[in-house]
Protein backbone atom coordinates (compact mmCIF):
# COMPACT_ATOMS: atom_id res chain seq x y z
CA UNK A 1 0.00 0.00 0.00
CA UNK A 2 2.78 2.73 0.90
CA UNK A 3 4.62 2.31 -2.68
CA UNK A 4 0.50 4.00 -3.67
CA UNK A 5 1.52 6.62 -1.76
CA UNK A 6 4.69 7.91 -2.67
CA UNK A 7 6.89 7.08 -5.64
CA UNK A 8 10.28 4.81 -4.67
CA UNK A 9 12.91 6.37 -3.89
CA UNK A 10 15.85 6.64 -6.71
CA UNK A 11 18.56 4.36 -5.67
CA UNK A 12 20.77 7.15 -4.22
CA UNK A 13 18.31 8.80 -2.34
CA UNK A 14 18.80 5.57 -0.36
CA UNK A 15 21.16 5.43 2.46
CA UNK A 16 24.19 3.93 0.60
CA UNK A 17 26.52 2.23 2.51
CA UNK A 18 29.11 1.60 0.40
CA UNK A 19 32.30 -0.03 2.10
CA UNK A 20 35.00 -2.29 0.00
CA UNK A 21 36.06 -6.07 1.37
CA UNK A 22 39.45 -6.21 3.08
CA UNK A 23 41.71 -4.83 5.16
CA UNK A 24 44.27 -2.26 4.09
CA UNK A 25 47.38 -2.09 6.37
CA UNK A 26 48.34 2.10 7.50
CA UNK A 27 45.30 3.52 6.86
CA UNK A 28 46.89 6.74 7.58
CA UNK A 29 48.22 7.45 3.86
CA UNK A 30 48.40 10.81 2.47
CA UNK A 31 45.73 12.50 0.08
CA UNK A 32 48.07 12.11 -2.30
CA UNK A 33 48.60 8.11 -1.74
CA UNK A 34 44.63 7.39 -1.26
CA UNK A 35 44.09 8.90 -4.75
CA UNK A 36 46.16 5.85 -5.96
CA UNK A 37 44.24 2.50 -7.01
CA UNK A 38 45.11 -0.88 -5.57
CA UNK A 39 47.71 -2.53 -7.24
CA UNK A 40 46.24 -6.14 -6.71
CA UNK A 41 43.13 -7.58 -5.36
CA UNK A 42 43.98 -8.12 -2.19
CA UNK A 43 44.84 -4.40 -1.43
CA UNK A 44 41.16 -2.98 -1.84
CA UNK A 45 40.53 -0.18 -0.06
CA UNK A 46 37.79 0.16 2.56
CA UNK A 47 36.52 3.29 3.70
CA UNK A 48 36.27 2.32 7.38
CA UNK A 49 40.03 2.89 6.62
CA UNK A 50 39.78 6.79 6.13
CA UNK A 51 40.36 8.92 8.38
CA UNK A 52 37.36 11.65 7.88
CA UNK A 53 39.52 14.16 9.91
CA UNK A 54 42.05 14.79 7.52
CA UNK A 55 39.35 15.74 4.68
CA UNK A 56 36.26 17.54 6.85
CA UNK A 57 35.77 20.43 8.81
CA UNK A 58 32.69 20.20 10.65
CA UNK A 59 30.81 23.13 11.37
CA UNK A 60 27.98 23.72 14.22
CA UNK A 61 26.44 20.88 14.03
CA UNK A 62 24.52 20.10 17.57
CA UNK A 63 21.40 22.23 18.27
CA UNK A 64 21.13 23.22 14.34
CA UNK A 65 17.61 25.36 14.43
CA UNK A 66 15.33 24.20 11.54
CA UNK A 67 11.84 24.98 10.30
CA UNK A 68 9.22 21.80 8.87
CA UNK A 69 6.45 21.67 7.36
CA UNK A 70 4.17 18.22 9.26
CA UNK A 71 1.30 16.75 8.22
CA UNK A 72 -1.73 15.75 10.31
CA UNK A 73 -4.38 12.93 9.43
CA UNK A 74 -8.02 13.52 9.41
CA UNK A 75 -11.30 11.53 9.22
CA UNK A 76 -11.72 12.85 5.61
CA UNK A 77 -8.32 12.04 4.39
CA UNK A 78 -9.02 8.43 5.67
CA UNK A 79 -12.25 8.09 4.09
CA UNK A 80 -11.14 9.14 0.60
CA UNK A 81 -7.60 7.24 0.61
CA UNK A 82 -9.90 3.97 1.80
CA UNK A 83 -11.98 4.43 -1.13
CA UNK A 84 -9.60 4.67 -3.23
CA UNK A 85 -7.97 1.50 -1.94
CA UNK A 86 -11.42 -0.15 -1.99
CA UNK A 87 -12.00 0.55 -5.46
CA UNK A 88 -8.50 -0.39 -6.32
CA UNK A 89 -9.62 -3.98 -4.95
CA UNK A 90 -12.66 -3.95 -6.95
CA UNK A 91 -10.86 -3.81 -10.32
CA UNK A 92 -8.08 -5.61 -9.33
CA UNK A 93 -10.33 -8.66 -8.86
CA UNK A 94 -13.07 -7.31 -11.50
CA UNK A 95 -16.04 -7.10 -8.85
CA UNK A 96 -17.36 -4.08 -10.13
CA UNK A 97 -21.11 -4.72 -12.26
CA UNK A 98 -22.39 -2.69 -14.91
CA UNK A 99 -26.35 -2.35 -15.68
CA UNK A 100 -27.55 -0.40 -19.32
CA UNK A 101 -29.46 2.81 -18.68
CA UNK A 102 -32.85 2.90 -20.12
CA UNK A 103 -33.80 5.21 -22.41
CA UNK A 104 -32.69 6.93 -25.50
CA UNK A 105 -30.42 9.76 -23.46
CA UNK A 106 -27.51 11.44 -25.71
CA UNK A 107 -23.87 10.89 -23.61
CA UNK A 108 -22.78 13.51 -21.64
CA UNK A 109 -19.60 14.04 -19.53
CA UNK A 110 -19.27 12.00 -16.58
CA UNK A 111 -21.46 8.86 -18.40
CA UNK A 112 -20.31 5.56 -18.46
CA UNK A 113 -20.33 4.30 -22.25
CA UNK A 114 -20.08 0.77 -23.06
CA UNK A 115 -18.02 0.33 -26.88
CA UNK A 116 -16.53 -1.11 -29.48
CA UNK A 117 -14.12 0.62 -30.85
CA UNK A 118 -10.77 0.05 -33.76
CA UNK A 119 -8.10 2.44 -34.32
CA UNK A 120 -6.34 2.76 -37.68
CA UNK A 121 -3.35 4.98 -39.38
CA UNK A 122 -3.49 5.05 -42.39
CA UNK A 123 -5.77 2.85 -42.92
CA UNK A 124 -4.25 0.11 -41.18
CA UNK A 125 -5.54 -1.43 -37.92
CA UNK A 126 -2.47 -0.58 -35.15
CA UNK A 127 -1.89 -2.72 -32.22
CA UNK A 128 -3.62 -2.23 -28.97
CA UNK A 129 -6.09 -0.31 -31.13
CA UNK A 130 -9.26 -2.51 -30.99
CA UNK A 131 -11.98 -3.51 -28.06
CA UNK A 132 -15.04 -4.80 -27.62
CA UNK A 133 -17.32 -3.72 -24.72
CA UNK A 134 -14.93 -1.74 -23.15
CA UNK A 135 -16.39 0.30 -20.29
CA UNK A 136 -15.13 3.96 -20.55
CA UNK A 137 -16.06 7.21 -18.13
CA UNK A 138 -16.41 9.94 -20.34
CA UNK A 139 -14.08 12.68 -18.70
CA UNK A 140 -11.70 10.48 -17.08
CA UNK A 141 -9.23 11.34 -19.06
CA UNK A 142 -8.12 7.65 -19.93
CA UNK A 143 -8.10 8.25 -23.91
CA UNK A 144 -6.43 10.10 -25.99
CA UNK A 145 -7.00 13.98 -26.01
CA UNK A 146 -10.27 14.15 -28.22
CA UNK A 147 -11.90 10.31 -27.96
CA UNK A 148 -14.05 10.83 -24.84
CA UNK A 149 -15.14 14.43 -25.95
CA UNK A 150 -15.80 13.37 -29.48
CA UNK A 151 -18.61 10.56 -27.67
CA UNK A 152 -20.45 13.76 -25.89
CA UNK A 153 -24.03 13.81 -27.65
CA UNK A 154 -23.96 10.27 -29.28
CA UNK A 155 -26.15 7.66 -28.59
CA UNK A 156 -26.86 3.83 -28.05
CA UNK A 157 -26.34 2.48 -31.44
CA UNK A 158 -24.74 5.03 -32.89
CA UNK A 159 -21.01 4.64 -35.06
CA UNK A 160 -18.74 7.70 -35.21
CA UNK A 161 -15.59 8.16 -36.77
CA UNK A 162 -12.84 9.72 -34.51
CA UNK A 163 -10.16 11.89 -36.12
CA UNK A 164 -7.15 12.45 -33.49
CA UNK A 165 -3.87 12.65 -32.51
CA UNK A 166 -1.77 10.37 -30.70
CA UNK A 167 1.02 12.99 -28.41
CA UNK A 168 4.29 13.59 -29.30
CA UNK A 169 4.97 12.00 -25.96
CA UNK A 170 3.26 8.76 -27.01
CA UNK A 171 4.99 5.78 -24.98
CA UNK A 172 4.54 4.08 -28.42
CA UNK A 173 7.18 5.58 -30.69
CA UNK A 174 5.12 4.38 -33.84
CA UNK A 175 2.27 6.01 -32.78
CA UNK A 176 3.76 8.96 -31.02
CA UNK A 177 2.67 12.43 -32.83
CA UNK A 178 0.56 10.16 -35.78
CA UNK A 179 -2.71 10.85 -37.25
CA UNK A 180 -5.14 8.03 -36.97
CA UNK A 181 -9.11 7.62 -36.99
CA UNK A 182 -11.05 5.25 -34.29
CA UNK A 183 -14.39 3.85 -35.32
CA UNK A 184 -16.46 4.05 -31.99
CA UNK A 185 -19.76 2.39 -31.74
CA UNK A 186 -21.50 3.27 -28.58
CA UNK A 187 -23.46 -0.13 -27.33
CA UNK A 188 -24.56 1.75 -24.10
CA UNK A 189 -24.68 3.88 -21.31
CA UNK A 190 -24.46 2.56 -18.19
CA UNK A 191 -24.63 2.83 -14.26
CA UNK A 192 -21.73 1.10 -12.25
CA UNK A 193 -22.60 -0.71 -9.14
CA UNK A 194 -19.92 -1.90 -6.48
CA UNK A 195 -19.92 -4.90 -4.43
CA UNK A 196 -20.87 -4.96 -1.36
CA UNK A 197 -18.22 -4.89 1.27
CA UNK A 198 -18.84 -8.35 3.21
CA UNK A 199 -16.81 -11.07 4.18
CA UNK A 200 -17.12 -12.69 0.85
CA UNK A 201 -15.34 -9.18 -0.59
CA UNK A 202 -12.57 -8.90 2.48
CA UNK A 203 -11.59 -13.24 1.49
CA UNK A 204 -10.67 -12.00 -1.47
CA UNK A 205 -8.45 -9.21 -0.28
CA UNK A 206 -6.21 -11.11 1.80
CA UNK A 207 -5.63 -8.62 4.61
CA UNK A 208 -4.84 -10.80 7.30
CA UNK A 209 -7.66 -9.90 10.70
CA UNK A 210 -9.55 -7.79 8.44
CA UNK A 211 -12.90 -9.37 7.41
CA UNK A 212 -15.33 -6.41 7.33
CA UNK A 213 -15.13 -3.04 6.32
CA UNK A 214 -14.97 -1.53 10.05
CA UNK A 215 -11.93 -3.37 10.41
CA UNK A 216 -10.17 -2.73 6.90
CA UNK A 217 -10.83 1.11 7.87
CA UNK A 218 -9.23 0.57 11.11
CA UNK A 219 -5.94 -1.06 9.15
CA UNK A 220 -5.88 1.82 6.79
CA UNK A 221 -5.93 3.90 9.11
CA UNK A 222 -2.84 2.54 11.11
CA UNK A 223 -0.80 2.33 7.85
CA UNK A 224 -1.83 5.55 6.65
CA UNK A 225 -0.71 7.39 10.20
CA UNK A 226 2.58 5.16 10.01
CA UNK A 227 3.23 6.67 6.85
CA UNK A 228 2.99 9.78 8.04
CA UNK A 229 4.86 9.95 11.09
CA UNK A 230 7.27 8.31 9.07
CA UNK A 231 7.44 10.96 6.45
CA UNK A 232 6.96 13.90 8.84
CA UNK A 233 10.15 12.38 10.62
CA UNK A 234 12.37 12.29 7.91
CA UNK A 235 11.49 15.73 7.13
CA UNK A 236 12.93 16.67 10.02
CA UNK A 237 16.12 14.60 9.41
CA UNK A 238 16.15 15.56 5.68
CA UNK A 239 15.81 19.64 7.07
CA UNK A 240 18.29 18.85 10.05
CA UNK A 241 21.05 17.05 7.69
CA UNK A 242 20.99 20.21 5.12
CA UNK A 243 21.57 22.22 7.53
CA UNK A 244 24.49 20.45 8.85
CA UNK A 245 26.17 19.82 5.50
CA UNK A 246 25.71 23.46 4.62
CA UNK A 247 28.01 24.10 7.19
CA UNK A 248 30.58 21.62 6.53
CA UNK A 249 33.49 22.04 4.68
CA UNK A 250 35.00 18.67 2.72
CA UNK A 251 38.35 19.67 1.35
CA UNK A 252 38.80 16.59 -0.39
CA UNK A 253 37.62 13.26 -1.66
CA UNK A 254 39.54 10.51 -1.04
CA UNK A 255 39.68 8.44 -4.39
CA UNK A 256 38.81 4.99 -3.04
CA UNK A 257 35.63 6.01 -1.83
CA UNK A 258 34.74 7.91 -5.31
CA UNK A 259 35.72 4.43 -7.27
CA UNK A 260 33.77 2.76 -4.46
CA UNK A 261 30.43 4.16 -5.01
CA UNK A 262 31.04 4.96 -9.10
CA UNK A 263 31.49 1.08 -9.15
CA UNK A 264 28.27 0.21 -6.94
CA UNK A 265 26.61 2.52 -8.60
CA UNK A 266 27.43 1.56 -12.63
CA UNK A 267 27.32 -1.91 -11.32
CA UNK A 268 23.30 -1.75 -10.46
CA UNK A 269 22.62 -0.45 -13.81
CA UNK A 270 24.97 -2.80 -15.58
CA UNK A 271 22.94 -5.64 -13.81
CA UNK A 272 19.98 -3.64 -14.86
CA UNK A 273 20.77 -3.59 -18.75
CA UNK A 274 21.65 -7.14 -18.69
CA UNK A 275 18.35 -8.53 -16.73
CA UNK A 276 16.96 -6.39 -19.89
CA UNK A 277 18.79 -8.01 -22.47
CA UNK A 278 20.77 -4.98 -23.60
CA UNK A 279 23.77 -3.37 -23.14
CA UNK A 280 24.38 -0.32 -20.71
CA UNK A 281 24.30 2.48 -23.52
CA UNK A 282 20.65 1.06 -25.37
CA UNK A 283 19.30 0.81 -21.46
CA UNK A 284 20.86 4.50 -21.11
CA UNK A 285 19.31 5.96 -24.23
CA UNK A 286 16.02 4.20 -24.23
CA UNK A 287 15.59 4.21 -20.82
CA UNK A 288 16.55 7.36 -19.21
CA UNK A 289 16.38 9.08 -22.90
CA UNK A 290 19.93 10.79 -22.33
CA UNK A 291 22.94 9.96 -24.40
CA UNK A 292 26.18 7.91 -22.47
CA UNK A 293 28.21 11.49 -21.73
CA UNK A 294 25.06 13.25 -19.95
CA UNK A 295 24.22 9.94 -17.80
CA UNK A 296 28.14 9.58 -16.75
CA UNK A 297 28.16 13.32 -15.73
CA UNK A 298 25.25 13.12 -13.93
CA UNK A 299 26.85 9.80 -11.90
CA UNK A 300 30.15 11.64 -11.44
CA UNK A 301 27.75 14.42 -9.70
CA UNK A 302 25.79 11.82 -7.40
CA UNK A 303 28.87 9.78 -6.80
CA UNK A 304 30.98 13.09 -5.49
CA UNK A 305 28.01 14.66 -3.41
CA UNK A 306 27.36 10.74 -1.76
CA UNK A 307 30.81 10.49 -0.95
CA UNK A 308 31.10 13.87 0.47
CA UNK A 309 27.65 13.37 2.53
CA UNK A 310 29.07 9.94 3.88
CA UNK A 311 32.45 11.77 4.88
CA UNK A 312 30.62 14.28 6.97
CA UNK A 313 28.67 11.31 8.59
CA UNK A 314 31.87 9.88 9.30
CA UNK A 315 33.22 13.11 10.64
CA UNK A 316 30.66 13.55 13.17
CA UNK A 317 30.69 9.67 14.19
CA UNK A 318 34.47 10.06 15.17
CA UNK A 319 33.69 13.53 17.18
CA UNK A 320 30.81 12.01 19.15
CA UNK A 321 32.67 8.64 19.44
CA UNK A 322 29.48 6.70 18.53
CA UNK A 323 31.05 3.28 17.21
CA UNK A 324 28.62 0.82 15.13
CA UNK A 325 29.50 -2.60 17.74
CA UNK A 326 27.35 -5.71 16.81
CA UNK A 327 24.42 -4.75 19.57
CA UNK A 328 23.97 -1.27 17.53
CA UNK A 329 23.56 -3.49 14.54
CA UNK A 330 21.34 -5.58 16.34
CA UNK A 331 18.97 -2.79 17.01
CA UNK A 332 19.20 -1.12 13.97
CA UNK A 333 17.95 -4.10 12.09
CA UNK A 334 15.95 -4.73 14.68
CA UNK A 335 13.88 -1.78 14.08
CA UNK A 336 14.09 -1.56 10.13
CA UNK A 337 14.19 -4.59 8.90
CA UNK A 338 10.36 -4.75 8.35
CA UNK A 339 10.31 -1.20 6.61
CA UNK A 340 12.81 -3.22 3.49
CA UNK A 341 10.34 -6.38 3.57
CA UNK A 342 12.70 -8.31 5.14
CA UNK A 343 11.87 -11.68 7.27
CA UNK A 344 13.74 -11.29 9.99
CA UNK A 345 16.90 -8.53 11.11
CA UNK A 346 19.63 -11.22 10.24
CA UNK A 347 18.37 -11.37 6.51
CA UNK A 348 18.29 -7.91 6.28
CA UNK A 349 21.97 -7.11 7.90
CA UNK A 350 23.13 -10.16 5.08
CA UNK A 351 21.71 -9.55 1.76
CA UNK A 352 23.28 -5.45 2.74
CA UNK A 353 26.57 -6.79 3.90
CA UNK A 354 28.54 -7.01 7.08
CA UNK A 355 30.47 -3.90 5.97
CA UNK A 356 27.70 -2.15 4.15
CA UNK A 357 25.32 -2.13 7.18
CA UNK A 358 28.14 -0.37 9.55
CA UNK A 359 27.87 2.47 7.04
CA UNK A 360 24.11 2.19 7.20
CA UNK A 361 23.94 2.24 10.75
CA UNK A 362 26.17 4.98 11.30
CA UNK A 363 23.83 6.72 9.47
CA UNK A 364 20.89 5.73 11.43
CA UNK A 365 23.01 6.95 14.54
CA UNK A 366 24.39 9.92 13.47
CA UNK A 367 20.90 11.36 12.15
CA UNK A 368 19.22 9.86 15.43
CA UNK A 369 22.05 12.24 18.12
CA UNK A 370 21.52 15.49 15.28
CA UNK A 371 17.81 15.46 15.90
CA UNK A 372 17.88 14.97 19.28
CA UNK A 373 19.72 17.70 19.67
CA UNK A 374 18.16 20.13 17.36
CA UNK A 375 15.70 22.87 17.53
CA UNK A 376 12.77 21.92 15.55
CA UNK A 377 9.99 24.55 14.23
CA UNK A 378 6.78 23.42 12.92
CA UNK A 379 6.75 26.36 10.39
CA UNK A 380 3.56 24.92 8.24
CA UNK A 381 0.78 22.13 8.54
CA UNK A 382 0.29 20.81 5.65
CA UNK A 383 -2.71 18.21 4.59
CA UNK A 384 -1.81 14.27 3.99
CA UNK A 385 -2.33 15.06 0.06
CA UNK A 386 -0.02 18.10 0.35
CA UNK A 387 2.36 15.11 1.45
CA UNK A 388 2.10 12.82 -0.91
CA UNK A 389 2.12 15.53 -3.51
CA UNK A 390 5.51 16.81 -2.45
CA UNK A 391 6.95 13.20 -1.98
CA UNK A 392 5.98 13.03 -5.07
CA UNK A 393 7.47 16.39 -5.97
CA UNK A 394 4.41 17.99 -7.03
CA UNK A 395 4.30 20.22 -4.45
Amino acid sequence: MKKRFAMMMTVLGLSIALVACGDKENADTSESETAETAETEDKEYGIENIDPSKYVELGDYEGVAVDVAQAELTDEDVENYMSQELEYYTNTYGLTSYETVSGNAAVKSGDIVNIDYEGKKDGVAFDGGTAQGQHLEIGSGSFIEGFEEGLIGTKPGDTVDLELTFPEEYHAEDLAGQDVVFTVKVNAIEKKTTPEYDDAFFSQVGIEGVTNLDEFKEYYREQMESYMEETNKQAIEDAVWEKVVADAKVTAIPQELLDLYNDTIMGYFENMAAQQGVDLETLVTQSFGVDMASFEADNRDQVEEESRRELIYMAIAQAEGIEITDEVKQEIAKAEYQNYGYADPDEFMNTMGSEDFISYARRSKVSEMLVDKAKVNVSETISFDEMIARENGEG
